[in-house]
């Protein structure tokens, strides 16, 4: 998934929500912009 792009889809409500467990780059530095989303759901895996 390109993360860059569900990130400004998510924050343009053109996509709904997300669930995530893997990340392009982990671990995932704190304070990545899409794990401020409040309609992403964050799970490990």
């Amino acid at each position: 998934v390109d993360q860059k792009a569900l990130y400004d889809a998510l924050r343009q409500g053109r996509i709904a929500g997300a669930g995530l467990d893997v990340f392009e780059v982990e671990p995932t530095a704190a304070g990545e912009p899409i794990t401020q989303l409040d309609n992403v759901l964050l799970a490990p895996h």
